[in-house]
C-alpha cells in the first residue's frame, strides 16, 4: 500500500517503483509506461513494450512517470492526491485537469425493502468436489452529491473482501482474552453503475462453520473489510534517480513532458567557475528563471510559456533542436550546429527548474524538520514535479453479524447442519529442552490440527526468488536546503528499508510439530496493537540510542516493514552492526492472554530468515543410514553451527557431522544421517540445522543498493594546466582553445582558462569503498572537454575518461593534445 513518506526510484526505462517495494513480500504491480502527446504534435506515436511481470497483487504496486498532466492525450486522467494515498468520500482533482473531481464511493450493504441482499445458502446438491455452501452478498455505492459546476466521477478501482472476527481465548485465568482472526472471500465484482456483489463458495464443513460463527455469534463482533484499490497520481519531490542520464534519455523524457533536472544552479553544485571578466552565458541568465507552481498542482503559473517539441533529429549523437512553439530558455540563441552532447546534457538538465526557494517552501520531503528537494528530479515543463502513478489502498469497514431469528431470510441452512459448538482458542506452552525458552501456542478447537503461535523474535528473510538477498534496500539520496546566508547547503543522506519476520528456532519448530502430530499447521497471532522501538546510531555514528518507528507497519503474520534515514556516518554503523550482533529492538504486541508482549527484532545479515540451503536426498548409503546433499544458494558463506536430530517418519534421523561446517557460496555438501529406527523408509529428508551467514560485503552491498552513493568525507585534487594551451588548435578540433572543462564521474566539474590556471576541487569518497574501508576509496575518474569561442561555451572534442588514485596534484592537458 502506498503510503504517504514513500521513496520512488525512477529508473532508466521510467518505471518507476517505492523503495518499500524493494523489500515486500508480494510482487509489484506492473503499470504500462505512459507516452505524452502534446495537442500541436503532428509526429508518431511510439508504443513502450513492457515484460509482463506476472498477475498484479494488490498488495504492493509499482509505478511510471507519467505525463505532464496539462492536456496531453497519451495517458488518461487520474485522481490526483497529494501525498499518494486514498480515502473514500473524498473528492481528488483530475491529473489533467479537465475540471471534473474523482470520488472513491462508500460501500454499504445493499438493501431492498428492509433487507439486506446477503444471503449464506446450503447446497442441497452438488458434484463431487464442488462447493457445499455459497454465500453472496450485494453492496451499494454510495457517491457524494455534486452539482453542473462541480462534476465528479466515481474512481476506477477494484475490491477483495475478508471477514475480520474475534475468537475467545482459554488462558487459565480470569482475565476474558480474545484473538482476531479473518477469512478471506475473494473479489467484490460490479453489477452495475450503483452495485457490486461478493460470491464466496465454501468447499468444507469446517470453513462453513467458521463462516457461520462470525457471522451469527455475537461475541464475534463479525466484520467485513473491503481493500479497495485504484490507480491515483503523485506529484512529489521524494524521487531517487539511480542513473546517469545523457542526452538521449533526455530526448525521451521530453517525450513525456518532463525533463531531470538539477535543482540548483550549476556554479553552486558543480563548481563551474567561469572566467574572472567572462559574462555569464545567456542561458544561465537570472531572469530566466522559472517560478514554481503552488499546492494545488493545477495551472500555468503567471508568466510561464508552453514549451512544445515538435521535432528532434539526431546526427552522431548530437541532437539539434528546432521547432519549439515557444523558446526554451535554455535553448534561446544557441544555434542548433552548436548543441554538442555535452552543452545539450547540460542545458538540458536546466531547462525546467523552478526557482528554489519557492520549491523549498512546498517540498513534501524533510530532513528532520527541515524542508528539502533532492539535488536533481524529474520536473514538467511548469515547474512542477514529474506525475507518479501509483496503486493505493482504502479500507472500508461494514458490521457483518447478525441474529439468526431476526434475519432469518439470510439463511438457507437445513437445522441439523447449523453448528452449535463455541469456538475457542486454547492456550498452551511447549517445553523444547535443552534450555531453551517454552514457546506459547493456542490450539483452535473449530479446527483440530490449526494452531498458532508466538514469534521469539524478528528477524530479516531472504526473499523467495533468486539471487535470495536478504530483504534490504539502501538508496542514496542527496539533497539540498537553504541556508541563512543565501548559499544553499547539500546534504548527504541515505535510505535504509528492510522487512523482519517472525522467527521461531528450527529445532523448537520441528520438536513443536513433531509434538503435535502429523498435519498440524502453525501460524503467527495477528495482534491487535503493536509498536516498535529500534536502536538506531546518531548522526555522527557513534552513539546507540532507541527510536520509536512509527511509520513502521507491523503484523505479526506479514512482518514489519520499516525505512530509516540515515547521515553516511550513521549507515556505515549500521552496516557495521549488521555483519555481526545486529540492530536490537522490541516489537510490544497485544496478545491473546496478555496485555503486553514484547517480542525482541534483530536486524542481522549474520543472522538471517528463510531458506538458505537447497537439499537433495540421495537415499541410503549403508544399513540404517541415509545422505542428503544440500547446496548453499545464496551469494554469501554458510556456516552450520549446530545439526540437530530431524524427524524421518515415525522415528529421529541422527546427523553424523561435527559443528562448524562451512559451505562456499555455490557449494555442496553431504550430511549422513543414522536413523532410529534402521528400518525406517525414507524418500525425503529436511535436515534440521542452527547456520549462521558469514556476509560476503564486497558482493552482496552493491546488491541491495540501488544506486550510487558518496560519503560525506572528500579528498582534495590540486589542478592546474600549461597556459601555453590557450590560444591553439588542438588536434581535432577547428576553433583555438579558450578554456577546459574537466568533469569528476558522478560528482563534480571545474573549469580552467588563462585566467584560472590552477584550482583545488574536493571530491567525495563513493559511499560503498568508504564503507568496505577500501584502499582505492580515493579513486576518482575525469575527463576533458575543450571549449571555444568568446564566452568559452561552445564545447569541442572532449577527451577519453581518465583514472586516477588519491588526493595531490593533477596536470590537465587538452583533448587531442
Amino acid at each position: 500500500m502506498s503510503r504517504a513518506d514513500e521513496l520512488y526510484v525512477i529508473n532508466r526505462d521510467m518505471s518507476v517503483r517505492s523503495l518499500r517495494d524493494g523489500v515486500r513480500r508480494r510482487k509489484p504491480v506492473v503499470f504500462p509506461l505512459p507516452i505524452v502527446i502534446d495537442p500541436d504534435s503532428t509526429g508518431p506515436i511510439t508504443d513502450i513494450q513492457i515484460t509482463d511481470a506476472g498477475a498484479p497483487d494488490p498488495g504492493s504496486a509499482e509505478f511510471s512517470v507519467a505525463d505532464s498532466g496539462d492536456g496531453a492525450r497519451g495517458q488518461d486522467a487520474v485522481a490526483l492526491s497529494p501525498d499518494g494515498t486514498l480515502s473514500p468520500d473524498t473528492a481528488y482533482p483530475a491529473s489533467n485537469d479537465a475540471g471534473f473531481s474523482f470520488v472513491l464511493p462508500v460501500y454499504a450493504l445493499q438493501e431492498t425493502g428492509g433487507r439486506y441482499a446477503a444471503s449464506l445458502k446450503w447446497l442441497a446438491s452438488t458434484e463431487p468436489g464442488g462447493p457445499i455452501a455459497r454465500l453472496t452478498v450485494g453492496f451499494q455505492r454510495r457517491m457524494p452529491g455534486f452539482t453542473a459546476d462541480h462534476p465528479i466521477k466515481e474512481i476506477a478501482h477494484e475490491v477483495s473482501a475478508r471477514i475480520v472476527y474475534s475468537v475467545p481465548v482459554e488462558n487459565g485465568t480470569d482475565t476474558p482474552a480474545e484473538s482476531w482472526l479473518s477469512i478471506p472471500l475473494g473479489a467484490v465484482n460490479r453489477v452495475d453503475g450503483e452495485t457490486s456483489q461478493l460470491v464466496f463458495d465454501l468447499n468444507t464443513k469446517a470453513d462453513f462453520d467458521q463462516l457461520w460463527s462470525a457471522m451469527t455469534d455475537p461475541a464475534a463482533k463479525g466484520r467485513l473489510e473491503l481493500r479497495c484499490f485504484a490507480t491515483v497520481g503523485r506529484r512529489t519531490w521524494r524521487q531517487i534517480i539511480p542513473s546517469d542520464f545523457g542526452v538521449q534519455d533526455q530526448v525521451r523524457f521530453l517525450d513525456r513532458g518532463v525533463l531531470l533536472t538539477m535543482m540548483i544552479k550549476p556554479p553552486e553544485w558543480r563548481h563551474v567557475r567561469p572566467a574572472r571578466d567572462r559574462p555569464q552565458p545567456h542561458w544561465r541568465r537570472e531572469d530566466l528563471a522559472r517560478r514554481v507552481l503552488r499546492q494545488p498542482f493545477s495551472t500555468v503559473s503567471e508568466g510561464v510559456s508552453a514549451a512544445h517539441l515538435s521535432t528532434v533529429h539526431t546526427l552522431n549523437t548530437a541532437v539539434l533542436m528546432r521547432g519549439f512553439d515557444a523558446p526554451l530558455p535554455a535553448m534561446m540563441e544557441v544555434a542548433p550546429l552548436d548543441l554538442t552532447p555535452a552543452t545539450s546534457r547540460e542545458m538540458l538538465t536546466q531547462v525546467f527548474r523552478p526557482d528554489l526557494s519557492e520549491a523549498l517552501d512546498i517540498s513534501d520531503l524533510r530532513v528532520g524538520a527541515r524542508r528539502v528537494v533532492p539535488t536533481s528530479a524529474f520536473i514538467d515543463k511548469m515547474g512542477r514535479p514529474a506525475l507518479i502513478r501509483t496503486q493505493a489502498e482504502a479500507v472500508q469497514a461494514i458490521a457483518f453479524n447478525f441474529d439468526v431469528d431476526v434475519n432469518a431470510y439470510m439463511f438457507d441452512v437445513p437445522g441439523d447442519l447449523r453448528p452449535s459448538m463455541t469456538r475457542v482458542l486454547l492456550r498452551a506452552e511447549f517445553d523444547a529442552g535443552e534450555g531453551r525458552p517454552p514457546v506459547v501456542y493456542y490450539q483452535d478447537t473449530a479446527f483440530p490440527g490449526r494452531y498458532y503461535y508466538e514469534p521469539q523474535e524478528f528477524r530479516i528473510p531472504r526473499r523467495e526468488e533468486a539471487p535470495y538477498l536478504p530483504a534490504v534496500s539502501i538508496a542514496f539520496f542527496d539533497v539540498v536546503e537553504a541556508a541563512d546566508a543565501n548559499e544553499n547547503k547539500i546534504l548527504y543522506r541515505a535510505h535504509l528499508a528492510y522487512r523482519a519476520v517472525p522467527y521461531l528456532d528450527r529445532a523448537v519448530l520441528a520438536r513443536l510439530k513433531r509434538f503435535l502430530g502429523e498435519g498440524a499447521v502453525l501460524s503467527a497471532l495477528i495482534p491487535e496493537q503493536a509498536a516498535l522501538r529500534l536502536r538506531l546510531p546518531d548522526d555522527a555514528g557513534t552513539a546507540f540510542t532507541e527510536s520509536e518507528r512509527t511509520a513502521a507497519t507491523i503484523s505479526l503474520d506479514d512482518g514489519i516493514i520499516d525505512e530509516v534515514q540515515l547521515t553516511p556516518e550513521a549507515l556505515a554503523a549500521v552496516i557495521t552492526a549488521l555483519q555481526s550482533g545486529g540492530l536490537d529492538g522490541l516489537v510490544t504486541a497485544s496478545l491473546p492472554g496478555a496485555a503486553n508482549t514484547s517480542i525482541p527484532i534483530r536486524l542481522s545479515l549474520h543472522e538471517a530468515s528463510g531458506v538458505l540451503l537447497e537439499r537433495s536426498f540421495r537415499g541410503p548409503v549403508g544399513a540404517g543410514r541415509v545422505r542428503v546433499t544440500v547446496r548453499n544458494r545464496i551469494e554469501s558463506p554458510l556456516t552450520i553451527a549446530e545439526f540437530l536430530a530431524t524427524p524421518a517418519g515415525d522415528g529421529l534421523a541422527f546427523p553424523d557431522a561435527s559443528p562448524g561446517l562451512q559451505i562456499a557460496a555455490g557449494a555442496q555438501a553431504d550430511i549422513d544421517y543414522r536413523l532410529d529406527p534402521p528400518g525406517t523408509v525414507l524418500t525425503d529428508l529436511n535436515p534440521v540445522l542452527r547456520m549462521t551467514v558469514n556476509p560476503d560485503m564486497p558482493l552482496l552491498l552493491p546488491s541491495i543498493m540501488v544506486n550510487r552513493g558518496f560519503s560525506s568525507q572528500t579528498f582534495t585534487l590540486s589542478l592546474s594546466i600549461d597556459p601555453i594551451y590557450f590560444g591553439q588548435v588542438m588536434p581535432g578540433d577547428t576553433e583555438a582553445l579558450a578554456a577546459v572543462m574537466i568533469e569528476f564521474e558522478g560528482d563534480t566539474q571545474i573549469v580552467l582558462d588563462a585566467a584560472t590556471l590552477t584550482d583545488d576541487v574536493p571530491l567525495r569518497l563513493p559511499i560503498l569503498d568508504w564503507l568496505l574501508h577500501r584502499p582505492r576509496s580515493e579513486h576518482y575518474r575525469y575527463r576533458v572537454t575543450n571549449l571555444h569561442g568568446a564566452s568559452a561555451d561552445i564545447c569541442g572534442r572532449a577527451g577519453p575518461w581518465i583514472d586516477g588514485l588519491g588526493a595531490g596534484a593533477v596536470a590537465i592537458v587538452p583533448a587531442g593534445a
